[in-house]
């Protein structure tokens, strides 16, 4: 088979200049970035609009969604009125207003909804329209608990394809070249610079009991209007054994970007069927 009955719940519950890939990191979790004092705070917050509940517990397999919000991200945010958030449910949306004045900075930890979810992820945030996960963020992002928005738009400056494989160095974790590979193309198109940009795939194990693997890219500095490129192998061979097994399968899953920029918030996971991207695991051996 091709995939595991986990991968394929996970697919329908999920709604994130030229550089040469990166190495493999390590799960880490981001040390809050606070603005300087010269800066009140972010004023666009970028990510992918979903719509949150607070769950009610009332028995196994029974729950009820109460007092919905929204979220950019996973930054709580107060729309205004003339906003149409149904229309960009569950797309990279820009964010525009100001923090309020109790924000605090810093990552979403996962949370529990209280109801008993067996087998769950430490990563995991359980909503009602699927679940979310908390990738760990690089060093320096600037993340937001609350946002007051002013304005909500379209965020159109990522995109992702499937190529074959040109054989040029591309991010491994120990894998054999694939026969294709995934470009990622970010561009900056919110009219300001970003600061310490990184683009990161997530792959998600194929058999098993899955785990996680990351590939990343540092991009800096991307200007007004840049662009950055980056390949990802689609499948990357993790170990989580220390070696007593022999490395397993990961497929590529959606892609990270964040910046570190004190004025603004990218806070983007974007699945890579949302950016038109299907990709399967390799036939497990033994199965036909």
């Amino acid at each position: 088979m091709k995939t595991t009955a986990f991968l394929v719940v996970l697919f329908l519950l999920s709604a994130t200049s030229l550089l040469t890939a990166g190495e493999p990191e390590p799960q880490q979790k981001a040390v809050p970035a606070e603005p300087s004092p010269a800066v009140s705070g972010p004023t666009l917050v970028v990510g992918v609009l979903t719509q949150q509940f607070r769950e009610v517990c009332k028995g196994q397999m029974n729950s009820e969604w109460v007092d919905p919000w929204w979220e950019v991200g996973f930054s709580r945010v107060t729309l205004p009125t003339s906003a149409d958030p149904g229309a960009l449910k569950g797309k990279p949306v820009v964010a525009k207003g100001k923090v309020p004045a109790d924000v605090t900075y810093g990552p979403r930890e996962p949370s529990g909804t209280g109801c008993v979810i067996m087998q769950a992820r430490s990563d995991w945030v359980v909503g009602k329209e699927g679940i979310r996960m908390v990738r760990g963020y690089p060093e320096g992002t600037v993340l937001v608990s609350t946002f007051l928005a002013d304005s909500l738009e379209p965020f159109q400056g990522l995109e992702a394809s499937l190529v074959v494989n040109s054989m040029k160095p591309v991010a491994s974790l120990g894998n054999k070249p694939d026969p294709e590979e995934i470009v990622v193309t970010f561009t900056n198109t919110l009219k300001r610079p970003l600061e310490k940009v990184r683009l990161r795939m997530h792959y998600e194990g194929c058999y098993g009991k899955p785990g996680s693997e990351m590939l990343g890219h540092d991009a800096g500095t991307v200007p007004a209007g840049g662009k950055v490129t980056a390949r990802f192998p689609v499948i990357a061979m993790g170990d989580r054994s220390g070696g007593k097994r022999p490395p397993e399968a990961h497929l590529a899953w959606s892609i990270q970007v964040t910046s570190g920029s004190t004025d603004t918030v990218v806070d983007l996971d974007v699945g890579l069927p949302t950016l038109g991207v299907k990709v399967d695991c390799p036939t497990e051996k033994g199965s036909k």
